[in-house]
This record gives C-alpha cells, sequence and structure tokens, in this order.
C-alpha cells in the first residue's frame, strides 16, 4: 500500500500540477482575450481531444499491459507501439485537414487547431512514455518530468499575462512545454533499457486488435467528456460557451486524474484477476474511500464555488459560477467511475466497460441535447452529473452480478469435486 501511494503521488500528483499550469493559462486566455476566444480555443480543444483519442485506439493504456506482460522483450513491444501511433495520428492528420478544407475554417480556427493537435498528439506520446515507466515500475520519475514541464507553463503563462503576449505566441509556448515533456519522458525510457526496435507489421497488427476495444472504450469516454462543449456550442452562442468552458476546464482536469488513478491502481488489479474476492475488496475499498472524502467535498464547494469563480476569472464570469457550483457534484462519481474501469479492464470484462460506456455515450448526447436546449449551460452542467450517477450505477450493478456469477460457478465447482468424494 505505501509503495502505491508513492507512486500515486508522483504520478497523479505530477499531473495535477500540469493540470494547475494549463489551467492558468486558461484563465489567462480567459482575461486577455475574454469569453469569446476562450468559447473558441474551448471548441476547437474539444473537438482535437476526441479525434486524437478515436486515434489513438486505446494504445495509451493498452501499452501499460503490453509492456508489462512481456518485460523481456519491451524494445520490440515499444517500437510495435510507436509504429502504430505514428501510422494513426497520419491517417487522423489528413482525415482533419479534409474536414477544415471542406468547412472553410477561418485563419484563426487554422492557427489554434494546429497548435491544439500538434500539442494533444505530442501528449499523447508522452503517456505512452510513461506507460511504459509504469510498467518498469519506474513511477516516481513521472511526477519529476511533470513537475519541470509545469514550471515551463508557469514561467510561459505568467509572461503573457504581464507583457499581453498574442494567443498565439501563448499557444506555442505551451507546445514548447509539450516538446520539453515528450524529450525528457523518452529519455529516461532509453536510460532505464527501452530501445525501439522495428518488428513484423503482424505483431503490430495483433497488437491493434487487443487495444481496439479499449480504444472503443477511451474513444467514447474523450467524447461523453467533450460533448458537452461540443452540443453547446451547436445550440448557443460563443460568448455562452466561453462561460461555459471556463467552469468546465477544471472538470476536465478531474478526469484527467480519475484516469490516471485507474491506470496506477490497474497493474494491481490485473495481478489480482485471478482471485476474485480479493480483486473486489480491493476495488471496494478504493470506491468507499473516495466516496467517504469526496461526496463531503462536493456539497461543501456549493457555498464556496460562485465566488471563487468570479475571484479567478474576474467578475465578468459570474455565470460560470453556479455551473461550476453544479459540476462539481459529479466530481465524486467521475473518480469512483475510474475504480470501476479499471476493475473491468483488469477482468478484461469488455461486455462491462464496452457496453457501459457506450450507453453512457449515447445518454451524454441526448441529456446535453434535451437539456442544453432547454436550460442552456446549466442544463448541461445538471446533464454531466446526471449520466455520471447513472455510470456508476451501472459498474455497480455489473460488479455486483460478477459477484454473483463467480459465487455461482464456486459453488458449482464444490459440488462437482464433492461428487467422486460421495461415491467413495
Amino acid at each position: 500500500m505505501k509503495k502505491t501511494a508513492v507512486n500515486l503521488v508522483s504520478v497523479i500528483g505530477g499531473e495535477v500540477l500540469l493540470r494547475a499550469a494549463n489551467f492558468a493559462a486558461v484563465v489567462v486566455i480567459a482575461r486577455l482575450f475574454g469569453p469569446l476566444i476562450l468559447g473558441s480555443y474551448a471548441t476547437v480543444l474539444a473537438f482535437v481531444t476526441v479525434a486524437v483519442m478515436i486515434a489513438d485506439n486505446g494504445l495509451q493504456v493498452s501499452s501499460i499491459a503490453e509492456v508489462a506482460q512481456k518485460p523481456a522483450d519491451l524494445g520490440r513491444t515499444l517500437g510495435q507501439l510507436y509504429v502504430l501511433k505514428t501510422a494513426l495520428f497520419s491517417a487522423m492528420a489528413v482525415v482533419l485537414l479534409a474536414i477544415g478544407f471542406s468547412v472553410k475554417f477561418p485563419a484563426m480556427i487554422w492557427l489554434m487547431g494546429a497548435f491544439l493537435a500538434l500539442r494533444t498528439m505530442l501528449y499523447s506520446y508522452c503517456q505512452l512514455n510513461a506507460g511504459v515507466l509504469k510498467a518498469l515500475d519506474r513511477m516516481r520519475f513521472i511526477g519529476m518530468v511533470q513537475l519541470g514541464h509545469c514550471l515551463l507553463l508557469l514561467t510561459g503563462v505568467g509572461l503573457a499575462y504581464y507583457r499581453s503576449w498574442n494567443i498565439y505566441v501563448l499557444l506555442g509556448w505551451l507546445l514548447l512545454g509539450q516538446i520539453s515533456e515528450l524529450t525528457a519522458s523518452g529519455l529516461l525510457v532509453l536510460h532505464f533499457g527501452a530501445r525501439p526496435r522495428w518488428s513484423p507489421l503482424s505483431a503490430c497488427w495483433r497488437i491493434l486488435h487487443r487495444s481496439t476495444p479499449i480504444g472503443i472504450t477511451y474513444s467514447v469516454a474523450a467524447l461523453i467528456l467533450r460533448a458537452d462543449i461540443l452540443v453547446l456550442s451547436w445550440i448557443a452562442l460563443p460568448r455562452e460557451v466561453g462561460y461555459f468552458a471556463a467552469a468546465n476546464i477544471p472538470l476536465v482536469m478531474v478526469y484527467v486524474v480519475a484516469w490516471l488513478l485507474g491506470g496506477v491502481l490497474l497493474p494491481k488489479m490485473v495481478a489480482l484477476s485471478n482471485d476474485n474476492q480479493e480483486l473486489r475488496a480491493y476495488t471496494l475499498r478504493w470506491v468507499r474511500l473516495l466516496l467517504l472524502v469526496t461526496i463531503p467535498l462536493s456539497l461543501v464547494q456549493l457555498a464556496i464555488t460562485p465566488s471563487a469563480t468570479s475571484l479567478i476569472y474576474g467578475s465578468g464570469y459570474r455565470a460560470t459560477g453556479k455551473l461550476a457550483a453544479i459540476m462539481g457534484l459529479a466530481v465524486p462519481f467521475i473518480l469512483a467511475n475510474s475504480i470501476w474501469l479499471a476493475r473491468a479492464l483488469a477482468t478484461e470484462s469488455r461486455a462491462v466497460y464496452l457496453g457501459t460506456y457506450l450507453s453512457a455515450g449515447v445518454a451524454a448526447l441526448l441529456l446535453d441535447w434535451a437539456l442544453g436546449r432547454a436550460y442552456g449551460g446549466a442544463g448541461i452542467a445538471s446533464a454531466i452529473v446526471i449520466r455520471e450517477v447513472l455510470m456508476f450505477a451501472a459498474f455497480a450493478i455489473a460488479g455486483i452480478r460478477q459477484a454473483a456469477k463467480h459465487s455461482e460457478d464456486a459453488s458449482v465447482l464444490l459440488e462437482q469435486s464433492l461428487v467422486p468424494m460421495a461415491g467413495e
């Protein structure tokens, strides 16, 4: 448990610092350029994030299992992962360019999209390197790399605010920070003996085949996460999208932390996957701990968040406070759902995680559209809470059914083992 705690502090602590620095960049964009530009930034980022997650096809998560299962063949596995990711991203870039030319995006969207797409792809490579370090049990170095990235970002954000940088200069600095993290994490991977090597395309295809169910799940998860901004951008003015994005971007940080939490616990859950009782106890222990800590905090934030939001973004963003307070109620369930998902991945329960996320994706779009048209941003904020509660209930029911099935199977095996004894 102590080692897990150290890993959690390194991985999640580093990511929290990095997300905090990114949030500072969002605050600067909001204060310097207003809700109109912030709304455009959030919409482009949402679109790009979904596209990159679809192209990644689950490699970001499955890389942990691939490396852990074949540690002696690390170089070849890593080479396969890099080749696959690069090929998929190249295809995605062609599709995004085709969409851009057909829609005839304005120059601002083209430039913003280019910076954000490249940065998001580099972030995905960073996560691949982090997955290798996790599998090699070198998680403490992940936090160190992200701390350096965080300090670099904060330096740029501070300069942007005090010198009133152009938004493209700020985006360029953010891209530079991502390049620095990729370089540092890549050097660490090489330092610990991972040398990417070429292997037959058939082996790459097998990895792609194994990662696809996870890829579908995480693509739907990204769509669920970003659908709120995308749907609102269809039914509301960009300024209203900006007010909503100011509340939603901190929640995205919670989702990222939740996914990282699941990634840290996943190797332990994989090790316990052959012992259903131990795995169930381990899962429930984490779910209960998270709910006990976060539910009271999510209720307290209802009174604090509106005034805190106005203080952070400025008096012009008062509408954001109410939206952020509503979204805060979803935090306990977002974190708990990441634990349920990790358990389903560890037991290779594809029907559970695919069924839950596909159903949640459909529900998210329907809820966002219906409540968004009726109540605007407040309706979509409420839809976020509803969908996370529904997902929590679905995962919990699936867990109960799995436990009952394993108990029934154990009873059958016990009866079969007693039959020869009865005949003796």
